[in-house]
């Protein structure tokens, strides 16, 4: 496999990572477990290793397969630290302000509160809070962004198609989002594809502007961390 050039990933890394997740992460996997735990009765605490391996090993194998682009992205990063951790915190201000503001809007239109995502993550919270926020603010921050950003986005923007880039990594981060919405049957949640892809957006436009796979995935870290805070302080 050659290694990245200008912060992208071989033909064969971006491949296998993506079949790593939507295909493993969102089917193989959880379709794996379901077949070991048949007709067996499995504790509570069992299940949660079950999780834990699956969630490892996504997060593992993707940034192995990553390596070279992440890699550069460090390396990106601290040569231009300081125009970086500016665009970070633009960034960040720049998701709050989307989330906020279209989920407001959405609120207005609708009367939903919240969308079918965030009130799981709210009932996971209350079961396995420690959990909940790791995969907040760790698993989704690195595994999300080398998906969406570096192997969606990534080849695109290789070609020069940046706006393309852009528009398609972003919807197809929102529609990962309502996914389970779909699933069961929850069209009315589909709505909410309007938020999780204007904060795809603004991850794009990090990861373009700094160059570095990791300004977004500190991005994404810094607003899922102020999510994590602020359902703590409200279910406190």
């Amino acid at each position: 496999m050659k290694r990245s050039e200008n912060g992208y990933l071989s033909t064969v890394r971006t491949v296998l990572i993506l079949l790593n997740y939507f295909v493993g992460y969102y089917w193989a996997y959880p379709y794996l477990v379901s077949w070991l735990i048949k007709d067996r009765q499995v504790s509570e605490h069992s299940l949660v290793i079950y999780m834990l391996v699956i969630y490892g090993w996504v997060f593992v194998t993707t940034v192995l397969l990553a390596y070279p682009a992440i890699e550069y992205g460090f390396k990106n990063l601290f040569k231009h630290l300081g125009q970086q951790l500016k665009l970070i915190l633009l960034s960040a201000a720049g998701m709050i302000v989307v989330n906020v503001g279209i989920s407001l809007l959405l609120n207005a239109i609708t009367g939903q509160e919240n969308s079918a995502n965030e009130q799981n993550i709210r009932q996971m919270y209350d079961i396995m809070p420690q959990l909940v926020v790791a995969l907040s603010c760790i698993f989704a921050p690195v595994v999300e962004e080398i998906v969406f950003r570096l192997c969606i986005m990534g080849p695109l923007r290789r070609k020069g198609k940046v706006i393309w880039g852009i528009v398609v990594s972003s919807f197809f981060f929102g529609l990962a989002h309502v996914s389970e919405s779909i699933t069961a049957g929850n069209y009315a949640d589909l709505i909410y594809i309007f938020v999780y892809s204007g904060i795809g957006v603004v991850l794009a436009i990090a990861y373009h502007k700094g160059d570095s796979i990791i300004t977004s995935m500190l991005v994404h870290a810094i607003n899922n961390s102020l999510g994590m805070l602020a359902l703590g302080a409200l279910l406190a």
